[in-house]
């Protein structure tokens, strides 16, 4: 597999995941796992990272530079 396939794979799941903990957000939705709750915060930071990490793996694969 070469970078850019890499890195549109890779922005593309950590989109998705982005997304996903923002409609978490909108929606008033918690997430349990085991007896442990998310914070809404916690998926705001989340989102964010997982946003940015996102961009910037699209805009490394434009740009060509890794």
């Amino acid at each position: 597999m070469d970078k850019s396939k890499y890195l549109l794979i890779s922005s593309c799941i950590f989109g998705l995941v982005a997304a996903l903990h923002l409609f978490r957000v909108i929606g008033g939705l918690s997430l349990t796992l085991g007896s442990w709750t998310l914070p809404m915060w916690a998926s705001l930071v989340v989102f964010v990272v997982l946003g940015l990490l996102s961009y910037m793996g699209n805009a490394f694969r434009r740009t060509g530079r890794t």
